[in-house]
């Protein structure tokens, strides 16, 4: 209330230079009076969590516990979720987990920024906005998309790397990323689908990389990697394909196809290859030229063998699995 009536009396003034209006010199600053009426010994210890999970004839209400104990959601953040925001994942030492993705308050953090930034024409504030990265879509994710012409901030990201021998050690930082939400707290990661198998300056790098050479220049005598996650459902059909030229990797193709047919995918394949090779399909030339195909379609595998004349009974290898059953190809 005081830097509004400042505000309103002296709007020519500098922020700091207002003084106070004497219609509020002698209003007295209220201090708060809510008072918890919970004590430290009403909150809940381990071993009532045990205790309860043992007795609680509910998988429901145990699974509910556990979450609201893990996550320190609301109940209404976790009543609210989807299966589309609990996305599985496997930790370096091959345990699995789960990160669920929740939203808060409906609107909450574009009420924030909305609020905060009301007072720019009023007192000329400071708006310094710091968070780890949440979901796509997020506040922060917004924030980072919008042009630079547009937007009012500086944006700086700053990873871990610029704090190592100044507010933790690199002992320290060996200890977190044995944390499955290292990634996310220390390296700057989204959630979900941005950010969570390469870092930011990796890709800016490689997109700089790639106006350094012409994609639809194919050379025939290159090594190449053509990279297959098939999806005929709710997931899409993807295709990578690489040769490795002038001392580096170049990308020459990636597209991703919604619902396809699964014969026209097959098709789409064989024609990709037979363009590397002067449109022939040669079992030698495949040699040369690795295919990759997530090892959960074994029978599209099999379709491609056939297609390429590659023999059946396991002795050759033209088109391999990728047992990660990873849309990552290395």
């Amino acid at each position: 209330m005081t830097t509004f009536f400042k505000w309103f009396f002296y709007p020519d003034m500098e922020p700091k230079e207002r003084p106070k209006p004497d219609v509020i010199l002698n209003i007295k600053r209220l201090g708060r009076k809510e008072k918890s009426t919970y004590k430290p010994s009403d909150m809940w210890a381990q071993e009532d969590d045990i205790l309860f999970l043992k007795y609680c004839p509910s998988k429901r209400h145990r699974a509910y516990h556990m979450m609201s104990r893990d996550t320190s959601c609301r109940p209404s953040e976790i009543l609210n979720l989807k299966i589309k925001d609990v996305v599985f994942k496997l930790a370096p030492n091959g345990r699995q987990y789960a990160e669920i993705l929740v939203n808060g308050k409906p609107g909450q953090q574009q009420d924030a920024r909305d609020i905060s930034e009301r007072y720019i024409g009023k007192s000329n504030p400071f708006i310094v906005l710091a968070s780890t990265p949440d979901r796509p879509g997020s506040l922060f994710d917004t924030i980072e998309r919008e042009k630079e012409k547009e937007c009012i901030y500086h944006r700086l990201k700053l990873d871990y790397t610029y704090g190592i021998g100044k507010i933790y050690s690199k002992q320290e930082i060996d200890k977190a990323r044995q944390s499955t939400s290292f990634s996310r707290e220390y390296d700057l990661q989204y959630l979900g689908l941005i950010g969570s198998t390469f870092h930011t300056k990796d890709i800016d790098r490689a997109v700089e990389l790639g106006k350094k050479y012409n994609p639809n220049r194919v050379i025939v005598e290159s090594q190449k990697v053509l990279g297959l996650d098939p999806g005929w459902g709710s997931s899409a059909f993807g295709v990578c394909l690489l040769q490795v030229a002038n001392s580096r990797i170049e990308v020459l193709m990636t597209e991703e196809y919604e619902r396809p047919r699964y014969q026209d995918m097959a098709d789409k394949v064989i024609d990709i290859i037979r363009g590397l090779n002067r449109r022939n399909i040669d079992p030698d030339y495949l040699d040369n030229c690795k295919i990759y195909v997530d090892a959960a379609n074994p029978e599209f595998i099999t379709t491609l063998k056939e297609l390429v004349g590659e023999q059946l009974d396991g002795n050759t290898f033209k088109i391999k699995y990728c047992i990660a059953r990873s849309t990552t190809w290395t």
